[in-house]
Formats: structure tokens, sequence, C-alpha cells
């Protein structure tokens, strides 16, 4: 049977391993766009349209993205800290996220939604919709 994609999210999953890049040395420190060496690579091999996601953390980290390698970027972390960061990058009122990338939003998944516990101006946490 034939397989068809729309596109392609490079993070540390299986579509890096068919490039060539062992997933047990992606464990790295936090930097921003920390797959983007990755996702040149990925460029290299397919046309699809790749998505980036992980270490979106500034508006310029957004534009560096678009203008190096991808089509898309996923805001996953910046937004749990933020939920209204998109209209404050619109608005010029802010250029980067607050989120210190962490991760103590993980630790809050397994509880009632997903919280950033650094941002007490939040009045709820987030829920899924299903």
């Amino acid at each position: 049977p034939a397989h068809y994609a729309s596109y392609i999210q490079v993070d540390n999953g299986p579509v890096l391993a068919v490039v060539g890049y062992p997933i047990e040395t992606l464990s790295q420190p936090f930097e921003e766009l920390y797959f983007l060496k990755h996702a040149t690579q990925v460029r290299r091999e397919v046309q699809l349209p790749l998505i980036c996601v992980g270490g979106v953390q500034s508006l310029d980290s957004v534009h560096r993205a678009l203008a190096e390698v991808y089509d898309a970027v996923q805001l996953g972390r910046a937004l749990i800290h933020d939920p209204a960061l998109i209209r404050h990058y619109q608005n010029g009122e802010k250029t980067e996220s607050g989120c210190t990338a962490c991760n103590l939003c993980v630790a809050e998944m397994d509880r009632d939604g997903v919280k950033c516990v650094l941002n007490d101006a939040l009045p709820a946490r987030i829920t899924a919709v299903s």
C-alpha cells in the first residue's frame, strides 16, 4: 500500500532516524530552535512542508525558522506560559516569550490539564478540547 504525508514535523522521532541521525544523540541542553540543523538535513531529502517544533521562544526565532528551512512554526510551551503571546507579537507588545523552558508544565500534564507554574496570572489550567 502507498503511504502519503501532507507535512513533516521535525522532532526527535523516527524522521531523523530515516535521514541518518541517531535519536539517542539528540538529548542536549536547551537552545532556541534546537531541531534547526536536523530540519536542514531533512529538507535536503524531502520536498514536503516542514513544521518547526521545539525551542521557539521569540519572534526572531519564528522569523529565522521560516526564513531558513521551515514552512510553518508550532508553539508549545511559549503558549502554555502566555496563551495571548501571538496577539502580543502582532501588537508589538512583546518580542520574546517569558517561558524559561523549565519543563515544569510537563509535570502538570498528569493533573487536570496543563498550566505554567511560573505564570501566576493564568486563572485556570488549559484543558484538552475533544
